[in-house]
């Protein structure tokens, strides 16, 4: 019978060969968006893009203003984009625990926000491949010994997502690490024979690891288990198929976002797929029109027989000996006109450029007001993006930025980076909200509809003094708040103050 070892490592390599395989025809789609989209991100790590299929930029540029669009509207650097809260009604009555969750809010966002962390830009390219894979994977661990956060945006090419229970709980990654890479991070006694050899000979070599995150109950990993941990953290060598580290995460390290995805699919749809055969046609007509452009310019030469002998100079002041007939004067050597017209590409060209545009709301993003736009104007604007984006927004947020709050949170709190906690505190007690611009927009509305309330109020209270009980005046300063982007915890300092 074989042991759990073995069984981790027969079940980890089947699952990565069977995950490759499926995915196959997936990434052939892939490779047309790294070609014709995006070629700095080719789905090998190890090289870069340099494509040569594209002949027009529409949807390169049309893609990066959706992934700055993204990033403006959900998280940006600028902005205060997110709070934390208590579930627990306890504590959120608690003033003492408050003031040190508004510390700790406080603190999250200066690690996010702290050049060494990298978290904006590394977001910026998790939001490139959402928009252009339809799936991305954002990656948050904990530096135990030096007491600090990384965020890696992971590479889709060496990813292997896989749904075991209800939700995306497991990964296989290939990883690739040099002799001296692997020494440094396994240790020399942990690795194979090969690998060994290698080191003490003093050379470097490529060595592949498999790397697999899953829950821990299931292979009953009780070295997990016993220290609280739900996921277990498997390393093995494939040199000789062996386990080199065993540790494990107290959350899923992994946030997984797709753009949108079907019932029966663990991998999202994205813009770029979408819209891939517009892509390729708009690519091929530029491609076309260049060449019949070339050839109108500097078409091909008719000539007689004999000038393969002499040779024809067509550049600029050469002479063309034999190029007319000695009797008659003719000209022997003619440039070939083909003839056609090109203007009527254009028109289905920019049909196309349109189509490109409007898959990645390229117009939409623009927000052209005009100079005196009214307040009604702006918000009916807004609202369109609402009702277009909003979907796409709300997906963002669940599926990546709740997740990496809630583990920052955690994270933050085992490695002591937080001021000492008043009373006992736990992740399960905080929750988080949102109000980057994108839910200021959201509340916009409310806001206005606010003041209205206000100002009907204020009119009938003149005839009934009364009028102004009937209203929840704490939910009101609520939404007053979240509509202005405010902190949520601003209320509760001024009832202090006062």
């Amino acid at each position: 019978m074989k042991n759990n070892h073995q069984k981790i490592i027969d079940y980890t390599i089947k699952l990565y060969d069977k995950l490759q395989e499926e995915r196959a025809p997936l990434e052939n789609i892939w490779q047309q968006v790294v070609d014709y989209v995006r070629p700095q991100r080719s789905l090998n790590p190890q090289s870069g893009g340099n494509s040569k299929e594209i002949y027009d930029a529409t949807a390169s540029r049309s893609s990066e203003m959706l992934i700055s669009g993204l990033w403006s509207l959900v998280n940006s650097s600028a902005g205060n984009w997110f709070g934390l809260k208590f579930s627990n009604k306890n504590l959120a009555q608690n003033e003492e625990a408050l003031s040190w969750l508004s510390s700790a809010n406080k603190l999250m966002k200066d690690n996010l926000s702290d050049a060494s962390s990298g978290f904006y830009y590394k977001s910026y390219e998790f939001y490139a491949d959402l928009v252009c894979f339809g799936t991305a994977i954002f990656y948050l661990g904990e530096d135990i010994s030096n007491k600090k956060i990384v965020y890696q945006s992971e590479h889709l090419g060496k990813s292997f997502i896989h749904q075991t229970y209800h939700n995306i709980d497991t990964i296989v990654k290939s990883i690739t690490m040099n002799t001296t890479q692997a020494v440094e991070f396994f240790g020399l006694d942990k690795l194979s024979n090969v690998i060994r050899k290698t080191y003490k000979e003093g050379k470097e070599d490529t060595h592949i690891f498999l790397h697999l995150t899953i829950p821990a109950k299931y292979f009953n990993d009780k070295l997990a288990i016993m220290k609280g941990m739900k996921f277990s953290s498997i390393y093995i060598d494939t040199e000789d198929n062996s386990i080199v580290l065993q540790s494990g995460y107290y959350e899923f390290p992994y946030m997984i976002a797709r753009w949108y995805t079907n019932s029966n699919q663990d991998y999202g749809q994205s813009p770029a797929t979408i819209s891939l055969p517009d892509i390729k046609m708009i690519n091929a007509m530029s491609k076309t029109m260049l060449i019949a452009a070339q050839k109108q310019i500097d078409p091909p030469i008719l000539a007689p027989n004999e000038a393969s002998i002499q040779g024809i100079k067509a550049n600029p002041g050469g002479i063309i000996y034999g190029g007319v007939d000695p009797l008659t004067g003719n000209q022997l050597i003619k440039p070939l006109m083909m003839g056609g017209d090109i203007s009527n590409s254009h028109e289905l060209q920019e049909q196309r450029r349109e189509a490109i545009k409007e898959a990645f709301y390229y117009n939409l993003l623009l927000s052209n007001y005009k100079v005196n736009a009214t307040a009604t104007e702006v918000l009916t604007n807004e609202e369109q993006k609402l009702r277009i984006l909003g979907p796409k927004i709300a997906r963002i947020q669940t599926e990546f930025l709740y997740p990496l709050l809630k583990r920052l949170f955690a994270v933050m709190l085992r490695l002591n980076l937080f001021p000492q906690t008043p009373c006992k505190i736990s992740a399960l007690d905080v929750e988080v909200d949102f109000f980057g611009p994108w839910d200021r927009y959201n509340n916009l509305s409310s806001s206005l509809g606010l003041n209205h309330l206000y100002s009907t109020i204020s009119n009938i209270n003149q005839y009934d003094a009364g009028i102004k009980d009937m209203v929840n005046w704490e939910e009101v300063m609520n939404l007053t708040v979240a509509g202005n982007g405010l902190p949520n915890n601003i209320i509760n300092q001024k009832i202090n103050k006062e």
